[in-house]
Parts: structure tokens; sequence; C-alpha cells
């Protein structure tokens, strides 16, 4: 954690100094870290499998992982100019994921960003949720993002976001 609102994991040996490039995922909370401090994002996904030691590779996990903190639902373009100048990054595994609202920011944020990510990890993730024009936003973005390796995520029996969301780009993912 530190004064301009991210969390940095860095994985087991990582050293500055050695300029040794490592993958990095840049993780986009949900709504639920949107108030309530850091706290609120530690708890969510990604975060909170790192901290407790339980994705892929437990204290080996691979990955240099940031996660900006949101105040107002939008990401920094210029926190992560000044990351990837400041990490050591492999620019060519570099992965952008989000959960509920990040899930949101990966598809919009992967879209506007399409040459930057090696791939797109949605997770519950919609588009333009309350816009009337949802379905060619969807189709716009689907166009842009239909190259780009995407693993996406959503349960079922979500009943936040519905699973509608993740099917529908899915599915205009595959008409691009």
């Amino acid at each position: 954690q530190n004064e301009i609102g991210h969390l940095i994991y860095l994985p087991k040996g990582y050293d500055h100094a050695t300029k040794n490039k490592h993958p990095c995922i840049l993780f986009l909370h949900g709504a639920g870290g949107v108030n309530g401090g850091f706290d609120n994002i530690k708890g969510q996904s990604l975060t909170r499998m790192i901290l407790n030691k339980v994705v892929p590779g437990g204290e080996d996990f691979p990955f240099i992982v940031i996660t900006p903190r949101a105040d107002k639902r939008n990401w920094l373009d210029a926190l992560l100019a000044r990351l990837m100048s400041e990490l050591n990054i492999d620019t060519d595994k570099f992965y952008l994921a989000g959960q509920s609202m990040g899930g949101n920011g990966a598809w919009e944020y992967g879209a506007k960003n399409v040459n930057k990510f090696a791939a797109l990890v949605p997770v519950c993730g919609y588009v333009a949720r309350k816009d009337p024009k949802n379905g060619a936003r969807v189709a716009e973005i689907a166009e842009v993002l239909k190259n780009k390796p995407i693993y996406v995520f959503h349960a079922a029996t979500n009943s936040v976001v519905s699973v509608d969301h993740s099917d529908g780009m899915v599915e205009s993912l595959q008409k691009a």
C-alpha cells in the first residue's frame, strides 16, 4: 500500500536492481472496494487469494500484481505509466483482470488499450450496464478485442451482475 492509492505484490525473489523482467497482472477491483479503504480491496478475489497464499504457486506466485484503488470508479493512466517505468515488468506478459466493476474496467480499459495487454480476464464483468445502447457498445468492444486472448469467468448464480452480461460479450466476440 502506498500514498497514491494502490497495492503492489512483488513475487518471491523480485530484485529491482537485477532488471529481470516479470509477468504482471493489473487487477481492477469491484465496487465493494470503492468505499472503506484498502481493507475492502484486500478482501477481493485475486488480492485476497494472494494475501492468503491460496493462488496457484502459493508463496511462489510469479506475477507482479498491481491493484489500483478506485475511489470514483476510474483507473489512472498516469499511475500505470509510472509503475511501468519503475517496475521490472515484462510488457509481453502484461495481463488485465478485473472483478465486477473491475470486470467492466477490464472490458473498457482493455478495448481502449488493446495493444498494451497480452490477455484479458474479466470476472463477472459487464459492459455499459445502464446504457440503453448496451448492444452497440458490446459489439464495438468485441470488434476491437476479437483477436485478443480473453478468459471470461462468471457464476451463473451471481445475483449482483447477471451472467447474461458475460454471455452476451462472449457471443459478440464469437461473432466478431
